[in-house]
């Protein structure tokens, strides 16, 4: 059977010789790793090539020993929920390592319900499944959940912090790298809590994210034909000369919408449309 053995960057060995399990796959080198190098992300390379999350060891067959490369990448907890650093954290998609099995839910509507003012995970239900500790996965959304609800004639007649009394949990979506949905999990449920890692995000992954979705909602915004009708009338070199109020006149007399606070909000983006509106015209302007 084959051997493998793990070196820091340094030449240090930290692992092995080892037999190498079948099929070799980075999840279970990572999975022997931690026993070495708890609570860290580990990449893993072979030579120059870096093992993805489905990746597998190529060996030569027999008793060949195989040298592999692991790099430690230091991460961060997992931020509490409904928090403006959840918010932050998982706006544009972040990696999530389990440092300890955690349950997942299928769906937003299958998130735990509320038995004696808290949330009640029913571990029986066909609608909760465990991932194990060890995997990572792509957090891409959010949502959040009251549980003990305060309701608006408590808050109207109850004494003054009735509102304490509610407990606000959040919940995030992951995903694999291909961007196929695993399920939402609860934000800071376990001790220790598990690991965010800022990493290269795949292009399936980052569509999934609310930035993204901000990104198609801007450009399809700027490819209003709105736009080439007020560009036509206004050039963005002659809108630089206009007051905020004659901008918003401009806008307004095209049917655009945009809720702009700054005179350089607007000429911003009128230069931006300008490029999806005339695109011959940036064209010339780069052949020149």
């Amino acid at each position: 059977m084959p051997h493998f053995i793990v070196n820091l960057p340094s030449g240090e060995t930290v692992f092995g010789p080892e037999e190498l399990p079948t099929p070799g796959s980075r999840e279970q080198l990572c999975s022997l790793l931690a026993s070495v190098l708890p609570g860290k992300r580990l990449e893993i390379l072979q030579g120059e090539r870096r093992l993805g999350l489905d990746d597998c060891v190529e060996t030569a067959g027999g008793d060949s020993t195989v040298i592999l490369s692991v790099v430690v990448r230091g991460g961060r907890r997992m931020p509490d929920g409904c928090s403006c650093e959840s918010s932050q954290v998982i706006d544009g998609g972040i990696l999530v390592q389990l440092v300890s099995d955690e349950y997942v839910f299928a769906s937003d509507r299958k998130l735990p319900t509320e038995r004696n003012g808290a949330p009640f995970i029913d571990p029986s239900s066909p609608s909760t499944a465990t991932l194990q500790a060890g995997r990572e996965f792509w957090a891409v959304q959010a949502t959040r959940k009251t549980y003990n609800e305060v309701s608006d004639e408590d808050f109207t007649w109850g004494s003054q912090g009735i509102e304490d009394q509610e407990i606000h949990k959040e919940f995030w979506y992951l995903v694999d790298g291909g961007g196929n949905k695993v399920g939402w999990i609860m934000v800071a449920r376990t001790s220790p809590r598990h690991l965010c890692f800022e990493s290269s995000m795949p292009d399936a992954v980052f569509a999934l994210t609310r930035r993204a979705s901000r990104l198609r909602a801007r450009e399809a915004y700027l490819q209003d034909s709105k736009w080439k009708a007020t560009l036509e009338e206004k050039h963005p070199e002659e809108m630089s000369d206009m007051c905020m109020k004659d901008l918003q006149v401009l806008l307004a007399n095209h049917g655009l919408k945009g809720n702009y606070m700054q005179r350089s909000d607007v000429l911003t983006d009128a230069r931006a449309a300008s490029c999806y509106q005339f695109p011959e015209f940036v064209d010339t302007q780069g052949d020149a």
